[in-house]
């Protein structure tokens, strides 16, 4: 009879652990629905083309202060002072510590816990019957009372095993997503001063601009004082000084334009650095530069995807989630945990900690998710699903990065050109305004041609300001795409692969 009923338990044993294999096996079919990371994105054809323009030069990479690379001390003063101040990178180091935080709250659960308590409660019963004794060791061997002051003492110990992994998949999840914050931090303060540098390079603009311009209306008042004269003496018409005026009133239009772009730059600036728009902050007339080469590396095209805070943030966020769903696989398996509580019972303070008022116990428990199937089934379809949006937001920004890279060689690239032209251009003004000059000296142009051939000088003058402005921004925007100087080390150290779980 014994042996038939040992026999009988192995099998419904032997059935209830089958049906747990087959029912993890079934739930964990998901792996040919998850997304794919695009393996690698070619930008060598533009590299290449890269060095064989005089636009580049061959060097490392980019280094994390490259704004001393524009050789401006009042740039370089500014963006210190936004790494302070500015609440948008306060925010993003906050969000760093606070994932952090729940990085060790995540590792509690690996560790054996353990509590300690103490009770008192006064008991009351209504015995019927008469001379009742007690056989029980903790209470007085004497008549039961019918109140009684119970003591106890109480030490609990607990231990989840993790066999599985669970819990350390979602530890080493939450660690990724530290490091997922981390290179946002590092993304926001490269978009922080970037921005800095673009407002600060419009700034040096409008205010070239506003000079340029002030020496173009004036040039203008000239010819129209000129043409005054000649229309006094009836050698001009009436619809020439109409014009010069319509001229000059939208030349002092675009003044105002540029003083308000000026004022906006201002603002901008004390915004980005922390700081009240109506902050009593000057600044000095901005002296920034770039020169005509960028020192490009050649190893761009299998380094910048851990060059780029953007990416490396996606990467991590991969990693996690991936991690998420190896957690939520093992949630179809048994749990498996140890525990134990230990104390004193007694009746009375004086013999509280009486040996015989000792015990013990160990439990050791296993709960099997046996009805909690759906739950744990969409739990795991859910983590997938996060998976799979990581990833597809993963291939998104690498698409983008390597886009902004090819791009802003070509902008350089044309930059550059564009600059050369136009120096050529404002070389032939020059000599124009020279010959004119010459050639009034010698009474054979009036004054007036001289003027229109000044004005001509300075149109092209504010184009060159254009120029060097877009040539800045062009470089700028290279540094970006670049990433600023930012380098993660794991995956330097890697060789460049994406360490991305599959």
């Amino acid at each position: 009879m014994g042996d038939s009923l040992f026999i009988q338990r192995g099998r419904i044993l032997a059935c209830v652990i089958l049906f747990v294999v087959l029912f993890f096996s079934q739930s964990c079919q998901h792996h040919d629905d998850m997304a794919k990371a695009y393996p690698s994105i070619s930008i060598d054809t533009s590299v290449k083309e890269a060095f064989s323009d005089f636009s580049f030069v061959s060097s490392s990479w980019v280094d994390e202060n490259w704004w001393e690379m524009f050789q401006d001390k009042q740039l370089n003063q500014i963006i210190e002072v936004a790494f302070e101040n500015n609440p948008s990178l306060q925010m993003a180091v906050e969000r760093v510590s606070l994932a952090h935080d729940k990085a060790k709250q995540s590792f509690a659960p690996l560790l054996p816990s353990a509590e300690a308590t103490f009770e008192e409660f006064l008991a009351g019963f209504n015995w019927n019957q008469r001379g009742v004794h007690s056989d029980i060791g903790a209470l007085p061997d004497t008549i039961v009372p019918k109140w009684i002051n119970i003591l106890s003492t109480l030490v609990n110990f607990r231990w989840n095993l993790d066999l599985w992994g669970k819990q350390k998949k979602l530890y080493q999840a939450a660690i990724d997503e530290t490091k997922m914050q981390m290179a946002e931090a590092a993304y926001t303060k490269l978009m922080l001063s970037t921005q800095i540098a673009l407002a600060y390079f419009d700034l040096q603009y409008y205010l070239s601009l506003k000079e340029q311009q002030a020496l173009l209306l004036n040039t203008q008042n000239q010819i129209l004082d000129i043409q005054n004269s000649i229309y006094e003496h009836a050698l001009g018409d009436e619809e020439t000084l109409q014009t010069l005026e319509k001229s000059i009133l939208s030349f002092q239009n675009e003044i105002f334009t540029s003083e308000q772009n000026i004022e906006v730059n201002i603002h901008e600036l004390k915004m980005l650095m922390g700081k009240s728009a109506d902050d009593a902050l000057n600044f000095e007339s901005p002296t920034s530069f770039f020169g005509p080469c960028f020192p490009f590396p050649e190893e761009v095209p299998i380094g910048f995807l851990s060059r780029r805070a953007d990416v490396v943030a996606k990467i991590w966020a991969v990693q996690a989630a991936s991690k998420r769903i190896k957690s939520a696989e093992v949630a179809f398996l048994p749990s498996i945990d140890l525990g134990s509580f230990s104390g004193y019972f007694n009746l009375s303070w004086d013999t509280l900690l009486k040996p015989r008022g000792w015990f013990t116990s160990i439990a050791p428990m296993a709960t099997l998710p046996i009805f909690k199937g759906l739950e744990l089934r969409n739990n795991l379809q859910q983590s997938v699903k996060r998976y799979n949006l990581s990833i597809l937001d993963y291939n998104q920004v690498l698409l983008k990065a390597a886009k902004e890279v090819v791009d802003s060689i070509t902008t350089f690239r044309i930059s550059n050109r564009q600059l050369i032209c136009q120096e050529e251009v404002l070389k032939k003004s020059q000599n124009l305004v020279e010959l004119s000059t010459l050639r009034y000296e010698y009474g054979l142009n009036n004054y007036l041609d001289v003027l229109k051939t000044k004005l001509t000088l300075l149109e092209d003058e504010i184009n060159m300001s254009q120029y060097n402005r877009l040539h800045m921004l062009a470089a700028l925007s290279l540094i970006k795409s670049l990433g600023g100087g930012y380098q993660c080390q794991e995956l330097v150290q890697a060789n460049e692969e994406i360490p991305l779980d599959e």
